[in-house]
């Protein structure tokens, strides 16, 4: 994972030598958990480790024996500005175990590669997951001191980032699988929202944040019975949900009727940022733009609308069925490719303005196995002519030739 941020920032750097690159937004998770390994006494914590990657810096590891393995030096100092937030990661305390789970595919083992394994450093279960505040110190020394702040880029573009919390227990169906929600938004940010915007009601608004405010549940059971109510003989892909897909399949586009969009989600405030974000909120009615997240290491776009309808939902829970309502309609397509049909940026601002907001969730930029590791989705990059946000394309790190600054760049 250490070894592809390099990569990125040695991309990054590239890009800013030929100035296209203005700023980086990092969108949390910037460490996994934060006590070291056993054996490492160059770091306090993975805090620090973080920031020698970004400032090129070694303590120790390009000498022997690292230096021979260039995956362990940091060559280069990130060139260009980075506004951080923190993720659910950043809040964990210990480490996890290669015999836990399927963690070990993450790293491309099987499970006969990790027979006879056993940690160097004592596995506790309830302290890998153990999330606390205190945690945040070295984030708020080194890092960024703020966890909700507002920053004007540009003359037209006010960026809000707001921070999504820890792990949260409330919603146990989640994390017993492993893909946990978060605890969400409190009372006060939601009022520091509406304020943000009231001060950027002539700006573009882009909010970022670590944990998404719609994710779907597509495991197996759940495309099963998506394929049983669409009346499909195949398997049902994602693109089959696509609005003008679904239209057609299903004779209605809003995917919230039927797919569990509450699943690795913000717990607290949800409805309410949702109606915030599209302008329905009874105390502040402007739509945002765009919203910037991660956490979920998928893919996955969406627009959100107003709507007299609302759905009512149940959440996922093994033993309990709570019914929720979804306050406004959801969508999903590639929006990303029907940014570059337009030809003319004015015509797209129109449609963007008529369909936003839109919510854009990004992949890690670490490999998720050793299947993928040469083609890892990670990042989006960005480009706006005249204020208006034209592209917005995922690249991959192409770590066999990185070399000569290839990347594969997943054109839709």
């Amino acid at each position: 994972f250490n070894y592809n941020l390099r990569l990125l920032i040695e991309f990054i750097n590239h890009q800013v030598s030929k100035n296209n690159i203005d700023f980086v937004l990092m969108t949390g998770d910037l460490i996994d958990y934060l006590k070291i390994g056993r054996g490492n006494y160059q770091y306090k914590d993975n805090f620090q480790v973080f920031l020698d990657l970004i400032l090129g810096l070694n303590r120790g590891l390009d000498k022997y024996p690292y230096f021979k393995d260039q995956e362990h030096i940091n060559a280069q100092e990130i060139l260009a500005p980075i506004f951080t937030i923190t993720g659910n990661h950043d809040y964990r305390k210990g480490h996890y175990s290669f015999r836990i789970g399927s963690i070990h595919s993450i790293f491309g083992l099987t499970k006969k590669d990790i027979k006879g394994y056993y940690d160097l450093k004592f596995f506790n279960y309830f302290t890998a997951v153990r999330s606390k505040d205190k945690y945040l110190r070295d984030y708020f020394r080194y890092i960024n001191p703020n966890l909700n702040y507002k920053l004007k880029i540009g003359k037209q573009y006010s960026f809000i980032f707001l921070e999504t919390g820890q792990d949260s227990v409330a919603d146990l169906h989640d994390l017993l699988k492993g893909s946990p929600s978060t605890k969400g938004l409190k009372d006060e940010q939601i009022e520091l929202l509406r304020n943000y915007i009231r001060l950027s009601l002539e700006d573009k608004i882009i909010v970022v944040m670590h944990t998404p405010p719609i994710s779907p549940n597509f495991g197996a059971l759940a495309r099963r019975r998506i394929r049983k109510e669409l009346k499909l003989k195949r398997k049902v892909q994602w693109s089959d949900l696509y609005e003008y897909n679904l239209k057609k399949i299903n004779g209605d586009a809003r995917l919230e009727r039927i797919v569990n969009l509450k699943y690795q989600t913000i717990m607290y405030n949800w409805a309410t940022f949702l109606r915030v974000c599209t302008g329905s909120d009874k105390i502040i009615r402007r739509k945002v733009d765009l919203i910037l997240c991660g956490h979920t290491h998928t893919i996955k776009e969406f627009r959100l609308k107003e709507t007299r309808e609302p759905e009512i939902i149940s959440m996922g829970f093994y033993f309990t069925k709570i019914p929720i309502l979804v306050p406004c309609e959801v969508y999903t397509s590639e929006y990303r490719t029907t940014f570059k049909t337009f030809k003319n940026p004015t015509d797209l601002q129109i449609w963007f303005d008529v369909n936003k907001p839109f919510i854009l969730q990004t992949q890690a930029i670490g490999p998720l196995s050793l299947k993928y590791k040469f083609y890892p989705p990670g990042f989006r990059f960005f480009s706006i002519v005249n204020n208006q946000i034209i592209r917005a394309d995922i690249f991959s790190l192409h770590l066999k030739s990185h070399s000569s600054m290839e990347l594969r760049k997943d054109l839709g």
